[in-house]
């Protein structure tokens, strides 16, 4: 990329500061969904952050006692020097392991609540968003951004905002315990670590970039893997030998796709043991300065051994700080995808003083000088139309496809509004009433009506769910229906699953 390509440091602190304002609401979204192992987390975290401090410092003090101790005999004076601090050494240890297992059980509950929470987020907002986004090719490619990160992501984000915490803590103890040393050690700490810092910022952007970019890609191999394996395209598959062709199609984009994942993945590797080397460099020659004390004889080997735990857990830790840093800037990236999809809001809106009195029709639904095309085309199904159907009668409409049959009942039960024009119950707009309350009023058997995978009676009871359970009004409707005979000659009657 060119330097004229990059942003300007304004419009990069923009950006900054624009996806780093989801970090708190991907943070109240994780505390809704569990509260509870959030604080058990926190907690834990502090106590994670202490403990390593607590082993560096304690190596000093066991090679410190051992060498004192070497040569001198058994005594208990000369043995306390090592059993005791080896002793609170091999606690902090235990305590180390024990809180890594707890924290993986904490994490993986955590991960399960939140991963449910949001996707049952995501699914209510699909659920009331209207069929205008069933039109548009952007609103797939968002809610396929946004199932497909959003979950891990928000769990991401408060881990590495967890381990900004716990890290910071523990490297402000080891900082504390290399200042005597010299205040350049710690900056030179810190500056030996900024390219890994630049690695994980400048090729996590890169990755994100390619995600967002091949999202349409990835959903045609998905569709392309849906109509290969399930059933709705099994006879075409078979009748026109279409097998074959998708598969190439598919095998095509997973290829190409592939290679540019392997290649992104490469790249970040080579930069990784560039960053690694820079660093390694730097504490060889800090090393080399401290031996180069020992042997004048201004530091024993227990701040030998010290030094060389501080600075190797420092510069894990400062590593893992800017690497946490670097990755909380990029999920933010794909948070915004989530809080896109999130904030979409439905074309259809119930009115702000909703009418309360809707009935069946008692003269007539009208339809009035009508005008309607469907999102994302501009030619009109419905031009200046008007109908008037009488109340308490059957009237069927009949007309060659396309004439506009089934968008007339779209509109009728506002699954659409119309451009221009109205559709009137005894007179009154629909748009007056309550979305909900009008759809109560309507029953609707569509062109491809569902075969839902569940049982005969849960597909009854799905045509009017507001109704509480009633089993004789199900076999009632089934009757009416004409099927109640068929239904009671199948394996479990009403409780055969259909579907597999």
């Amino acid at each position: 990329m060119s330097d004229q390509n990059l942003p300007e440091p304004s419009e990069a602190l923009k950006n900054v500061r624009r996806l780093l304002a989801y970090v708190p609401r991907a943070l109240s979204i994780v505390w809704e969904a569990a509260a509870r192992w959030m604080i058990a987390w926190g907690t834990l975290l502090v106590i994670q952050g202490l403990l390593p401090g607590a082993s560096v410092y304690l190596t000093k003090w066991v090679l410190d006692g051992a060498s004192e101790a070497i040569g001198k005999g058994l005594e208990w004076g000369n043995v306390q020097l090592i059993v005791i601090p080896g002793g609170l050494m091999a606690l902090v240890l235990l305590l180390q392991q024990v809180t890594q297992a707890v924290n993986g059980w904490i994490q993986t509950s955590q991960a399960q609540h939140v991963e449910d929470h949001i996707q049952n987020r995501i699914h209510y907002q699909a659920g009331r968003l209207d069929l205008a986004f069933y039109e548009s090719s952007d609103y797939y490619d968002t809610l396929n951004q946004a199932s497909s990160q959003a979950s891990n992501k928000s769990l991401e984000v408060l881990q590495q905002l967890g381990g900004l915490l716990q890290n910071g803590i523990t490297l402000v103890t080891i900082a504390g315990i290399l200042v005597p040393y010299g205040l350049w050690i710690p900056l030179v700490l810190i500056f030996s670590t900024l390219p890994a810092l630049y690695v994980v910022v400048k090729h996590n952007r890169k990755y994100h970039d390619w995600w967002e970019k091949r999202t349409m890609d990835r959903r045609q191999a998905q569709y392309y893997h849906l109509i290969l394996t399930y059933d709705y395209a099994a006879q075409e598959m078979r009748a026109f030998e279409l097998s074959e062709h998708f598969s190439e199609a598919y095998k095509n984009i997973r290829d190409w796709l592939r290679g540019e994942r392997i290649e992104l993945e490469k790249n970040k590797g080579l930069a990784t043991i560039g960053a690694g080397l820079t660093a390694l460099a730097a504490m060889g020659v800090v090393m080399g300065i401290m031996a180069w004390r020992a042997m004048r004889g201004l530091a024993t080997i227990g701040d030998l051994g010290l030094f060389y735990r501080s600075f190797r857990e420092g510069q894990g830790l400062m590593r893992s700080l800017l690497q946490n840093a670097g990755k909380l800037y990029t999920n933010a990236m794909f948070l915004e995808h989530l809080f896109d999809f999130l904030s979409f809001e439905p074309t259809v809106q119930n009115p702000d003083d909703p009418r309360e009195d809707l009935s069946a029709p008692k003269e007539s639904i009208a339809f009035e000088n009508l005008s309607f095309h469907y999102p994302e085309t501009d030619t009109y199904v419905l031009e200046d139309f008007s109908l008037t159907l009488p109340a308490q009668k059957v009237t069927a409409i009949v007309g060659e496809n396309g004439a506009g049959k089934t968008t007339l009942s779209k509109l009728l039960g506002r699954l659409y509004d119309p451009q221009e024009g109205r559709v009137l119950i005894d007179g009154v707009d629909i748009r007056k009433y309550r979305v909900e309350d009008l759809r109560k009023q309507i029953t609707t058997l569509f062109q491809r009506p569902i075969q839902y995978q569940a049982t005969v009676a849960k597909n009854i009871v799905v045509g009017d769910i507001h109704r509480e359970s009633d089993q004789e009004a199900l076999k009632d409707a089934a009757r009416q229906a004409m099927i109640h005979e068929t239904i009671q000659d199948l394996p479990n009657g009403y409780d055969t699953q259909l579907g597999q």
